[in-house]
């Protein structure tokens, strides 16, 4: 794989972000967005083709005003390709159901066949992937000039899944391209989370998966760390995450 800055490299001034730490909700909101931007269906099979992946998204169409792309990344905001994030939406989620999630997805893989709580050490230390611990991420993006300069619109998981159509407008309305109500409301519908399950099903990605048991679209809600997490792993947690938790607005324990 290039490294991380190589894969920015063709990035235009126009282009704008979805990103998330990995598990976040950014395939719901991404299969949202690719239907609304483009009026063509989203699956698994080919979900980037007009969202696509940093370092993979040279023929992703022009999508956005301006001839502006519409690109997904998980990478932090860090490093020398921070100077390629000109606009954003940033989509986050309780650390700790990104936990729970990230580790049955590594389990459904058979990349991971350890417990749960020697798995969330790993977590919190950032090394289940290339892109940091969860909470250096978050707070890479909250405290980056986008915000400061309005170029970020930051999405809560929790809160999309309480109010789709509300925050799926927002992020249309921020990549100029306004669509009317109802439109986004059948997309909700289309999108929802048996609908999301029934093509996860119908995938060539579900087929290929080592455990065919343990869906991507698994409880596709909030909350579940808490019939996951020990009273060891929610302190450890807490310790390991300061007071992001808080700023977030999600209660530090069950």
């Amino acid at each position: 794989m290039l490294p991380v800055v190589y894969r920015h490299t063709t990035v235009s001034r126009r282009d704008a972000f979805l990103v998330s730490y990995p598990k976040s909700g950014n395939t719901w909101l991404r299969f949202m967005l690719t239907h609304l931007l483009s009026g063509s269906e989203a699956d698994f099979d080919r979900d980037s083709t007009v969202i696509g992946e940093v370092g993979s998204h040279r023929a992703t169409p022009e999508v956005l005003p301006a001839g502006g792309r519409m690109i997904k990344s998980h990478e932090p905001y860090s490093g020398p390709q921070k100077r390629f994030y000109r606009k954003a939406i940033y989509l986050v989620r309780d650390g700790r159901d990104v936990a729970v999630s990230y580790y049955y997805t590594l389990i459904r893989r058979e990349l991971f066949t350890g417990d749960f709580s020697p798995f969330l050490r790993l977590f919190l230390d950032g090394g289940v992937d290339g892109y940091g611990p969860w909470h250096q991420h978050v707070e890479s993006w909250l405290d980056s000039p986008l915000e400061e300069s309005g170029s970020l619109l930051v999405l809560k998981y929790e809160e999309l899944l309480k109010e789709p159509v509300r925050h799926v407008s927002a992020a249309m309305e921020f990549l100029g391209r306004p669509v009317s109500g109802p439109r986004v409301e059948e997309t909700v519908r289309a999108y929802s989370a048996d609908k999301m399950r029934e093509r996860e099903r119908q995938s060539r990605f579900h087929e290929q998966q080592k455990r065919s048991d343990i869906m991507f679209v698994r409880t596709a809600g909030s909350g579940d760390w808490a019939r996951t997490f020990s009273a060891e792993d929610e302190a450890l947690f807490a310790q390991a995450t300061a007071g992001l938790l808080p700023r977030l607005g999600y209660a530090r324990s069950s």
